[in-house]
């Protein structure tokens, strides 16, 4: 069962906010969004079901009329650091929390599955699903 989009999701899930990904951390992606938006994001994921539940991960986007948005920036040792980031990685395990996503990496890279629920709605396009399944850079 997918959860609905409410603030039990958070509850359920223990949803942390990580100081590391919002005060400047060089080591670490960094949020541009708020926290209200980082929330309301992991809640659109969960309830849309941009899981891979069991390897304790999920995927998100910060949509702006149903068009993604930079939600952030990545780290330093990504090798593009301050780079716009515009999907988030969620990592489910005991201490739930997420940040902005290196995609080219494989852990934060979203599954096919993913990727093709965002392009049957029309949230991304085909060609950019194919580029992050590739590990290319992309604006979404």
């Amino acid at each position: 069962m997918i959860p609905r989009m409410t603030d039990d999701v958070l509850k359920e899930w223990n949803y942390t906010v990580k100081e590391d990904h919002r005060d400047g951390t060089s080591s670490k992606s960094q949020w541009a969004i708020t926290v209200a938006q980082e929330k309301r994001a992991f809640k659109k994921a969960m309830a849309e079901g941009w899981t891979e539940l069991s390897s304790a991960k999920a995927w998100g986007l910060h949509l702006i009329h149903g068009a993604p948005q930079c939600l952030g920036h990545l780290a330093a040792k990504s090798g593009s650091p301050n780079a716009r980031a515009f999907i988030a990685f969620y990592d489910l395990s005991a201490n739930t929390h997420g940040y902005p996503a290196d995609y080219r990496q494989t852990r934060e890279k979203p599954p096919s599955r993913v990727r093709s629920a965002w392009v049957k709605t029309k949230t991304i396009s085909k060609a950019k699903a194919s580029k992050i399944g590739q590990g290319k850079r992309c604006v979404l």
